[in-house]
């Protein structure tokens, strides 16, 4: 603009264009959006042609925006709106790496979609609040990592609909321990359907839940869980070959429930990863198989299929040194065994395990191993330090 004004020929051009790229990630788009969903992101035809003009006519942002004069090149409204619009349905994660004043995250909220942003500048923070219209920004919870929250804080942070599969072994109301004391059921159960609510937001369509407790807390469990439309799958009986109670009014104590609840009907379950050995191995003999009414059956190599009742020894049993059950800073750690058998048949690789009320860490350490990426809560100082140590020294 300036240069060697006002001769020839050293000047510099007047810039009042900027580029926008888009660029799309390979493969096949996920075609599952439903008819309703479709609908409300439509674009009108008047906007479908104005959008798809390669030029945009579109003035830089004026003291109207929150943000004039705090920032010093901020993103016109119009300029994001479009390719929102153009390129996400209603519901869809808008991801905005330089969040700046905020524009981008404004627009998305506006427009019904899901959004998050980093901005590594301080001072902005203030301008992205006015932006937004909330009283703080709340931090985000990357995954592979346990964090050292209260479970209701942790999933107030934690992000809609990006979690996969969420195996959960919660306060039981039985022990004399500080995390398992309530004052009555009444109190126990409301803990307990308060952070189910805070859940279910957290789970994709696709998702799977198990949920550990005694039978009859279960009862309650299923019961509310089906009225918040989650689908009932399996009510598990582990039998854990460890039952001890001196109670000579009713039978012995040896096992706990787990409940198997999904989202929707599309979902993951692979039987064949977690078949279990026959009873008898006489059968694998029989290469050509078996004739029993009528139909040859072969056995499978693998295994028969899974049931609902797991006999799978308590982790004290599994951790006997020289037969003595050893002392272990949690009170009620669940064997990797039957965790590894739920992350196999409910998950694949690469997917997002939650583990809430993570204790020593054993579901995500699990995860790691079987290459799925994990995150969690622990409130408990000394269970939170073990659960770090496990899962990262390995």
């Amino acid at each position: 603009m300036f240069g060697s004004y006002p001769y020839p020929r050293n000047f510099y051009a007047q810039n009042i264009i900027e580029f926008i790229t888009v660029y799309v990630k390979g493969g096949k788009p996920n075609n599952g959006v439903g008819k309703e969903i479709k609908e409300k992101s439509k674009l009108t035809e008047k906007e479908w042609l104005e959008y798809t003009q390669q030029v945009w006519e579109i003035p830089s942002p004026n003291k109207r925006d929150s943000a004039y004069g705090e920032h010093p090149s901020i993103m016109p409204e119009e300029i994001v709106k479009r390719l929102v619009r153009l390129f996400t349905f209603e519901g869809d994660l808008v991801l905005d790496p330089f969040a700046g004043s905020g524009t981008t995250l404004k627009v998305a909220k506006e427009l019904n979609r899901k959004w998050v942003g980093y901005e590594i500048y301080e001072n902005y923070e203030e301008v992205i609040k006015k932006k937004l219209n909330v009283d703080r920004v709340r931090p985000l919870l990357i995954i592979n990592k346990i964090y050292k929250l209260d479970v209701f804080e942790f999933l107030d942070n934690l992000l809609d609909n990006s979690i996969d599969l969420a195996i959960i072994d919660p306060p039981y109301n039985l022990l004399d321990i500080e995390w398992d004391r309530f004052k009555d059921e009444t109190e126990f159960f409301n803990f307990t359907y308060r952070w189910i609510d805070k859940l279910i937001p957290k789970l994709k369509k696709t998702a799977s839940i198990y949920i550990f407790n005694t039978p009859s807390n279960c009862a309650y469990i299923m019961a509310y869980l089906r009225k918040k439309n989650l689908i009932y799958r399996s009510w598990i009986t582990w039998y854990k070959k460890d039952g001890f109670n001196g109670n000579k009014k009713k039978y012995v104590n040896n096992q706990e429930t787990i409940l198997f609840f999904t989202v929707s009907d599309n979902y993951i379950f692979d039987q064949d990863k977690v078949r279990v050995p026959y009873l008898s191995s006489e059968r694998l003999k029989h290469h050509q198989g078996i004739l029993k009414n009528g139909k040859r059956w072969i056995p499978n190599p693998s295994g028969k299929l899974c049931t609902d009742v797991w006999e799978i020894s308590s982790d004290r049993h599994q951790t006997k040194v020289k037969g003595k059950i050893q002392k272990n800073i949690h009170p009620s750690p669940k064997p990797e065994e039957m965790i590894a058998r739920m992350i196999k048949a409910s998950s694949k690789e690469g997917e997002v395990v939650l583990d809430l009320f993570s204790g020593t860490g054993t579901t995500s350490a699990v995860a790691k191993r079987l290459k799925r990426n994990f995150i969690g809560c622990e409130v408990n100082d000394l269970y939170y330090e073990r659960a770090v140590t496990r899962i990262f020294k390995e």
